[in-house]
């Protein structure tokens, strides 16, 4: 299929970081190598400047976010300073279309500051090694559990998905499907809405995220993932939100038993009064 394709090829592309054939290469040897590329950033970090040591270690640990909202980076330029080594780039947001295509956004400025021990020749290889994933990461290693299904399988639709990867048991309960006049539906007592992400928010990027989640005998939430995404971290944020939720338990119509359900849940996003972008061009 060409999206499972294109997925490949753009994964490949994002975790280009390799370690250059020479040792302690200059300036000019790391522009050539990586200006121009995009890059997997460790730890997922969010935030306009990263400071790390000059082992590749953060100073001050920035807050961590999303793989689709703070994973790449696209490396502009070097520049060495006095005290530094600096990496200028751009965020690269991965969203979703509607057919499921990965599709890079460009996103803010950020500067990478690679700190120099006075009197120590900083080796920018062994930092970078630090910092970035190399071209040996495997996707499905680094995303969240709540990701490994869609990264596993690309190109299904989230039936196929759901299919692949949804359990058969939860808490030694046969877990039912709601059907009419046999299973009714459980239905939410607290369901907090997700938090926008920033990167969304400056894009004003909306529509909705379609999570597969087990709801227990006892109404929780169990065994969420993400079968039909949209990106810059909403997904996430949806998932944070939804494991939350709680739910007056699904029960059989014969007797009124409360019995574990799996179903799946759209959470939407929606920025009113802003300039929309919808997923795959406006709807007319």
């Amino acid at each position: 299929m060409e999206w499972v394709r294109y997925l490949a090829i753009a994964i490949v592309m994002l975790v280009a970081i390799t370690a250059l054939a020479r040792d302690n290469p200059s300036i000019d040897d790391l522009n050539k190598s990586y200006a121009g590329k995009s890059a997997m950033l460790r730890g997922f970090y969010c935030g306009s400047r990263l400071e790390f040591t000059a082992e590749g270690k953060t100073l001050v640990v920035p807050d961590a976010g999303a793989w689709t909202e703070c994973g790449f980076i696209r490396i502009k330029k070097f520049t060495d300073k006095k005290d530094k080594l600096e990496i200028e780039g751009t965020r690269t947001g991965i969203t979703f279309d509607d057919n499921g295509k990965f599709v890079p956004i460009a996103g803010a400025t950020v500067k990478i500051n690679i700190r120099k021990e006075p009197g120590m020749l900083l080796d920018p290889t062994r930092a970078l090694d630090e910092i970035f994933y190399g071209k040996d990461t495997k996707l499905i290693d680094v995303v969240p559990d709540h990701w490994k299904c869609y990264v596993e399988h690309p190109g299904l639709t989230h039936e196929e998905l759901r299919t692949r990867c949804s359990r058969q048991k939860l808490n030694d309960e046969i877990i039912q499907k709601v059907k009419a006049g046999v299973v009714n539906p459980p239905s939410p007592k607290y369901d907090p809405d997700p938090d926008y992400t920033q990167f969304a928010r400056m894009e004003h990027w909306q529509g909705t995220t379609l999570l597969s989640v087990d709801v227990s005998s006892s109404g929780d939430i169990e065994n969420v993932f993400v079968v039909r995404p949209l990106g810059l971290g909403l997904d996430d944020a949806a998932v944070n939100a939804v494991k939350k939720w709680k739910f007056n338990p699904a029960h059989l119509v014969s007797d009124h038993s409360p019995v574990p359900v799996s179903m799946t849940i759209e959470v939407n996003f929606h920025m009113s009064s802003q300039p929309l972008r919808f997923p795959g061009g406006p709807p007319y």
